[in-house]
């Protein structure tokens, strides 16, 4: 079975081109989170943001909300809040904005945080490039501009609330039985272009395909599907709980 890759909604998308001139350069929001634990030993934590921008020009720090001051909550948090929520529902928040890349090759980055942070972001199979660059420079840029300030932002990384390397799959009865004796290839095409470091056997007729690289896990999820052998694909959590989840949030201001 193959999948063709021929995907392209914007001139940044895969192997685009055109004679347009580049457009310029996106101002993006970011806001910290920080969990801390409202007690020794309880469940029970406060969540603490700090939000920057960047553009072209350089990075701004632009505000904090601690909800043991007892401020009012800011309209930059009313939006941090919209995204946790999306996240907490469904993994990611896209903004198809930044276009759908679906190039294999393109994954892994050396970049890690960003790869993961774009990825989420855009929705897309892969990290569109273009944004997963303007990720990694700005949050290079706000931890040298602010660590001394905020040095908060050395410890909080972008978390993801699902694995980008593992995929849930589960075979009917007779194909896991081909699967056990190794005389399963129906997947083999897939697992070659997507890059299937380990299938790891589960209890029943599931397995984990391990990948080396690091994609949209619900988009990867349905094109495994297409095999007909193949019952279901499902994405694989990787959330913390509450009091763990310090990460970041980041969107497009227009």
């Amino acid at each position: 079975m193959l999948f063709a890759i021929s995907m392209c909604y914007s001139c940044a998308s895969d192997q685009c081109t055109c004679n347009q001139p580049e457009p310029p350069r996106p101002r993006v929001a970011y806001v910290f989170q920080q969990a801390v634990h409202q007690c020794s030993g309880c469940d029970a934590c406060w969540l603490l943001y700090w939000y920057f921008d960047c553009d072209a020009d350089g990075s701004r720090y632009l505000g904090h909300f601690d909800p043991r001051d007892g401020q009012d909550e800011p309209d930059w948090l009313v939006r941090a809040r919209e995204i946790a929520k999306c996240y907490f529902s469904t993994g990611y928040c896209p903004d198809r904005s930044w276009g759908y890349y679906t190039d294999p090759t393109l994954t892994p980055r050396q970049n890690e945080e960003a790869e993961e942070a774009a990825l989420w972001l855009a929705g897309s199979l892969v990290a569109p490039q273009d944004l997963y660059e303007i990720l990694g420079h700005d949050l290079a840029l706000i931890r040298a501009s602010w660590r001394d300030s905020v040095p908060q932002v050395d410890s909080i990384s972008f978390h993801p609330y699902f694995l980008s390397n593992y995929l849930y799959v589960a075979l009917y009865p007779d194909d896991y039985a081909r699967f056990r004796r190794g005389e399963y290839h129906d997947w083999d095409s897939l697992n070659t272009l997507f890059g299937v470091t380990e299938v790891r056997p589960l209890r029943y007729d599931s397995v984990y395909l391990i990948f080396r690289g690091r994609y949209h896990t619900p988009h990867l999820a349905q094109v495994y599907k297409t095999i007909p052998s193949i019952w279901t694909a499902e994405r694989v959590g990787g959330e913390s709980g509450l009091c763990e989840a310090s990460t970041i949030f980041a969107w497009r201001i227009e």
